[in-house]
């Protein structure tokens, strides 16, 4: 059975690989990551942010700002520690990781 290509699952994908490596702790993704994981923060506290948020992840923010995670957060930092890394990739489908 064939299945079709679907561009959001490929960004959710790489985007896992980040998550994995900054995880790891070799931290070369560790800004892009970073930044996904402010953005989809702010996007759950700020609807209006939904025009403002990078395009490329757009599908991976939304995603993880509608997680219990991101919403039971009340402030966050400019750059996140393992113990986030991998509360954001719980957050990830399974089928991903």
């Amino acid at each position: 059975m064939l299945f079709s290509h679907n561009s959001d699952l490929k960004k959710i994908s790489v985007f896992s690989m980040f998550l994995e490596d900054s995880i790891s702790g070799d931290g070369k993704y560790n800004h892009i990551v970073d930044k996904i994981i402010n953005d989809a923060f702010t996007l759950s506290k700020n609807n209006d942010y939904i025009y403002s948020i990078d395009r490329n992840y757009f599908s991976v923010i939304t995603m993880l700002s509608s997680s219990d995670y991101f919403k039971s957060l009340t402030n966050i930092k400019s750059s996140f520690d393992k113990d986030t890394y991998i509360k954001v990739s719980e957050c990830l489908p399974q089928f991903v990781c």
